[in-house]
Order: C-alpha cells, then structure tokens, then sequence
C-alpha cells in the first residue's frame, strides 16, 4: 500500500473518532450548563447545536428542506474529495495529508447531521465583543487541511514541477551525450 493510502487508512478515522469522542463530551460537559472559561476573555468551551453550515448559514431555514439539502450537498463534497484524493500522486506527501484531514472533518460533520439534523459546536474563541463562530474538532481538520493544501499549491507543487523539469533535462542532456558519443565511435571506425 502506497504512502497516500496509509496516511488517508490513519487520520481519516483518527480525525473522525476525536471529533465524536469531543462532540460526546461537550453533549454530557456543556449542553444546559455555562461556558467553561480555558483563557479567560479570549477562549471558553461552550454547547451550540448549528443547524446551518459555517457561520450558521441556513440555519433558520425550515428542516424539511435545510436537512436534505446539507446532507446532498455533503454527500457531493466527500464524492469529489475523494474523486480529488484518488487522482494526487503519492509523491505529493503534503496534499494526501490535506485531503485526509478535509475528509475526515467532512465525515464528522456529515454524520451529526444524519443523525442530529444539526452539528454540535464547542470551541469558542473571542475578544470583548468580537467572537468568531463556535466550531469543533471536524471544522479544525479541514480548516488545517485546506492551509496545507493553500501551502502545497502555492510553495510545493512549483517546486515538484521544476524538479520533473530538471530531470527531464537530465535525461535529455544523458541521451544527446549518448548519441554524440555512438557518432564518434562510428566516425573513429
């Protein structure tokens, strides 16, 4: 099995599993009861059920359509994600590992909303009275995945290109030499 598949085999499940253990403990530790202060007015661990997508988009839309909609469009996502994981090369060590993580954040949020109609946010960052949404372990995994992903397209896949350019000019210039010298012997002869 190649690099790509080990990695996607590990932090898929490993992403999914801490995101469901996490959203378990917030369920039992923080739904009805206040914010647990981590950093005192900055970060706190709060219960937010968020029927809509990030930010609560379509949140106060109606169930019948907001929950078919979010689970389609989900579904779609994790199909082209992984259509998206299965055409990355295993040299491209650094994607492979985006995608897993982007997967693997998709499948928990996914799975709260079969089963829940909504997803259960608990991380809550802020300051005075600027608070960023409330989010969990999953949004965590694909907000890292999609910085790496940024990292490999602006920094990494460049340089993969020109190294395949340099090998190729490797094995030019090796060729040319080969037929310069198979021409000379001949010449001699």
């Amino acid at each position: 099995m190649n690099f790509k598949y080990i990695v996607a085999v590990i932090v898929i499940p490993v992403v999914f599993i801490l995101d469901q253990i996490t959203k378990k403990w917030a369920i039992s530790n923080l739904k009805g009861k206040p914010p647990i202060d981590v950093i005192r007015g900055f970060f706190d661990l709060r219960y937010v059920e968020n029927p809509g997508a990030a930010w609560g988009i379509f949140g106060s839309v109606d169930d019948s359509i907001r929950k078919p909609f979010f689970i389609a469009v989900s579904i779609i996502a994790i199909l082209f994600i992984i259509y998206f994981f299965i055409k990355v090369k295993k040299e491209q060590r650094v994607l492979c590992v985006s995608i897993s993580l982007i997967l693997g954040g998709a499948f928990g949020n996914f799975y709260d909303r079969l089963i829940n109609s909504y997803v259960v946010d608990f991380i809550h960052w802020f300051y005075r009275d600027y608070h960023w949404p409330t989010f969990n372990i999953a949004d965590s995994a694909i907000t890292v995945g999609v910085i790496l992903m940024i990292i490999h397209m602006l920094f990494l896949e460049e340089k993969g290109r020109e190294k395949k350019r340099d090998e190729s000019e490797a094995k030019e210039m090796t060729e040319e030499t080969r037929g310069n010298n198979t021409a000379e012997t001949t010449r001699l002869e």
